[in-house]
């Protein structure tokens, strides 16, 4: 998964102009990035990181609560949205105020990354967003990133498509790894209830760049242990998942498939010997002219040509054997 462009972007290797980011697990992005500001750092002559969210309040506690240590915290400029309004306690979003703020403080070429966007987009006037999003982007020169949660009004906006170079999708895996093959490696989830964050989740990226489209989705792990990412192709884990269940589920033989397929059966389809003989005591009403059989010299009226038995029926006195209609025989 070397060279890819998950691997590209977690790494800050990759060049693009406006990344949109979405996700339908709850504080999944901030997790994602909380443990790429590592790696964005590891790169010489890197400009400031700002990270402005639309709805945490950034403090020490804050920080120190998701991991981030003082070097760390001194390197990413939190900041507070609301803190150049004229009541910040009451969420008032000024983002003129905000624009000239970003202007004098921060570095031309810097990456900002706006967080909980449906904040920002229920305070600005409606049809203002993409303008004050546009002019962010020209500020920072194309290093804007958005973080969106799913299904929501923000993320159905048709302009974001047009600013961004490099679309992602981060999904969450629950209905992926409920299975007990042999993939358990990638089966040791770290949910936390209270952040409703996961360490595994899908990444489907669209990338433009020159022209040329290129799509990648990738299962991405984020190794406590290691204390970097994992990736594993998509496509590549489902093709070993289905041949792992198919091994699985192949049955040991033919009769164990039989087994298998009779086993919930309310009655039984195989005869004890008691059954068996009172089976071939049983007088059928029809006469067998094999050599074992009973004779059929007594009725041959029952042997059938070629050699074959016939049903041997005697009708009972009340029916009825003319070819006039039946109906006439009712009494009425």
């Amino acid at each position: 998964m070397k060279n890819s462009i998950v691997d590209q972007l977690l790494y800050n290797k990759l060049s693009y102009k406006n990344l949109l980011l979405t996700y339908n697990f709850q504080q999944t992005s901030f997790h994602f990035f909380k443990n790429w500001f590592n790696n964005y750092f590891s790169e010489n002559d890197v400009n400031e990181l700002i990270y402005l969210s639309f709805e945490t309040l950034v403090t020490e506690e804050f920080l120190k609560s998701w991991g981030f240590d003082e070097e760390l915290s001194k390197k990413v400029k939190f900041v507070n949205p609301y803190q150049f309004s004229e009541k910040p306690e009451e969420f008032n979003l000024d983002i003129e105020a905000l624009l000239a703020e970003l202007k004098t403080q921060y570095k031309e070429g810097s990456t900002i990354i706006l967080d909980n966007l449906p904040y920002f987009w229920e305070t600005v006037p409606n049809g203002k967003q993409f303008s004050y999003f546009k002019q962010i982007s020209e500020l920072f020169n194309g290093k804007l990133i958005l973080l969106l949660p799913l299904n929501t009004l923000a993320s159905e906006q048709p302009s974001l498509e047009y600013l961004c170079s490099t679309k992602i999708q981060l999904l969450n895996l629950d209905h992926l790894f409920s299975t007990d093959l042999e993939f358990q490696e990638y089966n040791d989830f770290d949910i936390n209830l209270e952040c409703n964050h996961a360490v595994h989740y899908v990444m489907q990226v669209n990338h433009t760049s020159g022209g040329k489209q290129t799509s990648e989705k990738t299962i991405v792990k984020w190794d406590e242990s290691k204390l970097e990412f994992d990736t594993i192709n998509y496509n590549t884990l489902i093709d070993n998942l289905t041949k792992q269940s198919e091994k699985s589920e192949a049955p040991a033989s033919a009769q164990g498939s039989i087994d298998a397929l009779t086993s919930n059966l309310s009655f039984n389809l195989n005869l004890t010997d008691k059954q068996k003989s009172q089976k071939e005591a049983l007088i059928l009403p029809y006469v067998h002219t094999s050599e074992d059989g009973p004779s059929s010299q007594e009725t041959p009226s029952a042997v059938g040509t070629g050699g074959q038995a016939q049903i041997v029926y005697y009708p009972d006195e009340g029916d009825d054997w003319d070819d006039e209609d039946p109906d006439d025989d009712l009494d009425i």
